[in-house]
């Protein structure tokens, strides 16, 4: 570990050296990677194998090093994990020069440009060109729709068109806000936000849980050529999945992460 910002309250950004400056990290858009690690736990002393996925924020032919955006979950802060999250802590403890250990790539989905996308999965397969796609997240969901973000903006030729509502629960929550809102400026990209809460005043965006209402509104109509991609909580994702399908979008066209 080389460089770590703090982003908000509870999420930092750490950046990687690989170990050699020409590497790349090895991924391809819309995959990720698995850190493991055994820690320490009071439930643990001789230590516990802990295992998580992350999708770096990073462009995948970064040569060098690698970031990842991690939220990091804190003790004595939701009633049920009292001690928080194992590894997200461990992460947030690592000083200047700590290693990590990484496996990878994985992941079944993945975007090659243009609106190629293929899907390798034991129970759904999509190799399709698609001329728009929705993504709806939540919370550090975000990383692997960003990821599809930033190869369809950096490339001119890439004229698909991308939906993104983004959950989370108030204004200080929103990860990457200001990087975010700057793909409203390009005319491919309509970017749309909900807030469990919002502010009294100065929001424009979305209330409460997402729904049909704000699917219908956010998203590109169903049709054979729309793919929609969903990241966040097991509990959104499942709702999301049969709002889509009860609004009349193919189930194979539809893939969470």
């Amino acid at each position: 570990m080389t460089k770590k910002i703090k982003v908000t309250h509870d999420t930092i950004i750490l950046r990687f050296d690989l170990p050699e400056p020409d590497m790349r990290l090895g991924i391809d858009v819309g995959q990720h990677i698995e850190i493991y690690e055994r820690i320490v736990t009071k439930e643990t002393p001789e230590g516990e194998e802990v295992y998580r996925k992350y999708t770096p924020i990073s462009k995948v032919d970064t040569k060098g090093s690698f970031d990842l955006l991690v939220k990091v979950y804190y003790p004595n802060v939701h009633p049920k994990f009292p001690e928080g999250g194992i590894m997200s802590q461990w992460l947030d403890k690592l000083n200047p020069g700590d290693k990590i250990r990484i496996r990878g790539p994985l992941g079944f989905l993945t975007y090659y440009g243009l609106g190629k996308v293929i899907v390798n999965k034991p129970d759904q397969k999509i190799n399709k060109q698609y001329k728009s796609i929705g993504l709806v997240g939540g919370g550090t969901g975000i990383t692997p729709l960003y990821q599809i973000m930033k190869e369809v903006r950096d490339n001119p030729a890439d004229k698909t068109k991308v939906y993104l509502l983004f959950a989370n629960k108030s204004v200080d929550d929103i990860l990457m806000k200001e990087e975010l809102e700057q793909f409203m400026a390009d005319d491919r990209f309509k970017i749309s936000f909900t807030l469990d809460k919002a502010p009294a005043t100065g929001w424009n965006g979305f209330e409460g849980f997402v729904n049909a209402d704000m699917l219908q509104k956010s998203m590109p109509a169903p049709g054979k050529d729309v793919l929609i991609c969903q990241c966040g909580p097991p509990m959104m994702n499942k709702l999301v999945t049969g709002l889509l399908t009860t609004m009349g979008y193919s189930k194979n066209d539809m893939y969470t992460f």
